[in-house]
């Protein structure tokens, strides 16, 4: 991920920042993402597949899009090309940034297991509304938000990610579709089976798909593009991971 600046930077090399990529820590998920659609922001969500996006939420005649992201203190801008798509989610590829990614799960939401909705402050910091599958997950796909309207979460927030936070990280079990309830006050969202209906045919979901790391990106050495190393891997890998 580079730096922004105030002009197309889509195939410019600005100034790197230091960071590591990965699935994030239980305390900063940050793997919302804002696409502009030109008929106003679209929220998805950066797995390790690419990003997901609601389908219904996305020109139908555009095969591109551009996107912006958090790091830390930093908003990046990038442009991602849809790769495939289904009825409900469509999956777009960044042609340049890595932003953080979200786990998906193994297995879909569980009865009782306490469940969070990734969304944003009014001064842009991420924060989590927890919440919990509605009736024990016996009605479906539903949510029962914690102090929260499902009005507002349904409207301000759709296509924000629902995590589990399972073997210390938090993981994607779900996405807002817009659907809510104001009498029971649930919220509708598209479940880890539809999910895996959008990835390609055979993939192993036990399996992880972290990119390889780059110079650039992960240790912010700068880039030299003639005889440019791109792969890390004379560098020791971080504390903790694994191939």
């Amino acid at each position: 991920a580079y730096e922004m600046c105030g002009r197309d930077w889509s195939s410019d090399v600005c100034l790197p920042i230091l960071m590591l990529v990965g699935c994030r820590s239980p305390a900063h998920p940050e793997s919302v993402v804002e696409l502009d659609t030109g008929q106003g922001p679209v929220l998805g969500v950066s797995t390790e597949l690419g990003l997901m996006v609601l389908t219904d939420a996305l020109a139908p005649d555009l095969d591109h899009f551009q996107f912006d992201y958090r790091i830390g203190n930093g908003r990046f801008r990038d442009i991602a090309d849809i790769e495939r798509k289904s009825e409900v989610l469509t999956v777009l590829t960044p042609r340049s940034s890595r932003p953080n990614h979200a786990r998906l799960a193994a297995e879909p939401a569980l009865p009782q297991e306490p469940l969070f909705i990734e969304i944003r402050t009014e001064d842009g910091e991420p924060s989590l509304v927890p919440c919990e599958l509605y009736d024990g997950g016996r009605a479906g796909d539903l949510l029962a938000p914690f102090g929260d309207s499902p009005h507002r979460l349904a409207t301000e927030y759709l296509g924000a990610p629902i995590y589990a936070l399972r073997q210390d990280y938090y993981q994607l079990v779900g996405i807002l579709n817009g659907v809510y309830g104001d009498v029971h006050a649930v919220l509708a969202f598209v479940g880890i089976d539809e999910i895996f209906r959008a990835a390609p045919d055979g993939i192993d979901f036990f399996e992880r798909h972290a990119l390889e790391r780059r110079l650039d990106f992960e240790y912010g050495i700068p880039r030299e593009i003639e005889g440019e190393a791109t792969i890390a891997v004379d560098l020791p890998k971080p504390k903790g991971e694994t191939d």
